[in-house]
């Protein structure tokens, strides 16, 4: 097996830092087994990982809000670790007006941090935050997290496989304390996908197509010559009944019509 290795960090809201640690299945929400966090990791393999989350339980003050970051190890450059951006769907872009994930990838506002659930920027009143008793009028949360990884194309061997550096793709949703009354879950995915661009294969598989149909319509003017040559009474009486097929068939559809 070939695995790529990623590392997170964890901060607190004030900036203390937690520490680095593998990246394992950290990121999901959901139920998650041991498998699950060898698996993403596995070069070529994707995971999905889906579930209804509680939203109590991410708005009670007892699971602390966390800033994450992510890096790649590179094995090939002694290990250094390259940044892994992040790109938050809908989050306005000042390029564009528009939100991130309705714009081309070239004006993607890309960040380096990110969270898991927000139940602190919407807490009220005076000393809500710093009493460490207060509830937030709103939950964040991650409907969905893809971790895309893209194939770099044209590997002479399964071996020689590369990776451009992944990207982690947020979108997140917020609820209202309000209404976790009437209903608290909340549909939401992880996912871990590899990418390729097959501009380069379809190209290949499109000239391969056309030559294999020349190929067939040469063969076929080749034999019909041929035929030609070696019948040609026959030859006339086909014409002549495909003539006749011709007329009978265009009587019958003025009769019809």
């Amino acid at each position: 097996m070939i695995y790529f290795l990623l590392k997170i960090i964890r901060y607190d809201i004030y900036g203390n830092y937690y520490g680095m640690e593998t990246l394992t299945n950290q990121l999901s929400l959901c139920s998650k087994t041991y498998e699950d966090g060898i698996k993403f990791r596995d070069f070529g393999d994707s995971i999905h990982n889906n579930c209804y989350k509680d939203l109590y339980s991410l708005i009670d003050r007892n699971n602390t809000m966390y800033f994450y970051e992510l890096f790649l190890k590179d094995p090939s450059n002694n290990g250094k670790l390259l940044d892994v951006p992040v790109m938050i769907d809908n989050i306005p872009n000042s390029k564009t007006g528009k939100t991130n994930n309705a714009t081309d990838a070239s004006t993607w506002i890309l960040v380096r941090r990110f969270i898991l659930w927000d139940n602190l920027s919407g807490l009220e009143g005076t000393g809500s935050f710093t009493g460490g008793t207060g509830t937030s009028k709103v939950i964040r949360f991650p409907k969905y997290m893809d971790l895309i990884v893209t194939l770099q194309p044209n590997p002479t061997y399964l071996r020689d496989s590369k990776i451009y550096i992944p990207y982690l793709e947020v979108y997140y949703r917020a609820k209202a304390n309000d209404l976790l009354k009437t209903y608290n879950w909340a549909w939401i995915e992880f996912n871990s996908e590899y990418n390729m661009d097959i501009s380069y294969f379809k190209t290949v598989t499109t000239y391969i197509f056309l030559t294999i149909n020349l190929l067939i319509g040469a063969w076929w003017i080749v034999r019909m010559h041929t035929w030609v040559k070696t019948n040609p009474e026959k030859l006339s009486q086909v014409i002549k009944f495909n003539i006749i097929n011709i007329i009978d068939s265009i009587i019958l559809y003025l009769l019809h019509n």
